[in-house]
């Protein structure tokens, strides 16, 4: 069976993508590092990792283009969005966000 590793996302601010991953969905950071071009840090994404690059000259996010995603499933869905909203984050409800998976 073949699984799936890893997602990776370019930021613009890799110290504050860490804060919020961490305080918002409560991910906590697994290793870091640096090389020549950039700055990454690993996160325990329940099950996943979520890597986080910062690269000078990437795009931090892209706004034009084709749609691309991370999608995290969560225990109360309703409970999490409420509280995004009240941090002040845009939310749209996913069509999959009663169903399992």
């Amino acid at each position: 069976m073949m699984t799936m590793a890893h997602v990776g996302i370019y930021v613009g601010d890799l110290a504050r993508s860490v804060v919020f991953y961490g305080e918002t969905l409560g991910f906590q950071v697994s290793r870091t590092m640096e090389t020549s071009t950039s700055k990454i840090a690993f996160l325990d994404a329940g099950g996943g990792t979520l890597e986080l690059i910062q690269r000078p000259g990437a795009p931090g996010r892209v706004l034009d283009g084709p749609w691309s995603h991370v999608a995290f499933a969560v225990d109360d869905y309703d409970a999490t969005e409420s509280r995004l909203e009240g941090l002040g984050l845009v939310s749209g409800r996913s069509p999959w966000a009663t169903g399992a998976g």
